[in-house]
């Protein structure tokens, strides 16, 4: 019988995706390793198509910010890995939206300003 470490970590999640303008930081909880190993990181990824096929990116810290994307829907996963290369499953793709498009048609009514001057400004 052998005591090489064979587990993965568990599954990144409680992810959250924060946007400013073109940037997306995205968060998640740390993990544990239920063997011996230790966590080693997370591999990230992410595209504009919802297949995401790459290997991804490994980060040694639970969390990325994405800078400089286009406009439109980005869809991302994530997994965890072991100091011995045990790696979790990728968790479900999950999706965030950058630079949301305008209604097409705007309706409603105009709304009208107006305020009192205040005392000794020109």
């Amino acid at each position: 019988m052998s005591n090489i470490d064979q587990s993965a970590p568990a599954l990144p999640k409680d992810v959250t995706v924060s946007i400013y303008v073109n940037n997306a930081f995205v968060d998640w909880n740390d993990v544990a390793d239920s063997g011996a190993a230790g966590v080693k990181g997370y591999i990230f990824r992410c595209g504009t198509s919802e297949s995401l096929d790459s290997e991804g990116t490994l980060l040694t810290e639970s969390q990325i910010l994405l800078e400089g994307l286009e406009r439109g829907i980005w869809y991302y996963q994530i997994a965890s890995v072991d100091n011995l290369g045990n790696t979790s499953e990728w968790s479900a793709v999950s999706s965030f939206s950058i630079g949301a498009t305008a209604p097409e048609k705007l309706t409603g009514t105009a709304a009208g300003l107006s305020w009192d001057a205040v005392a000794g400004v020109a």
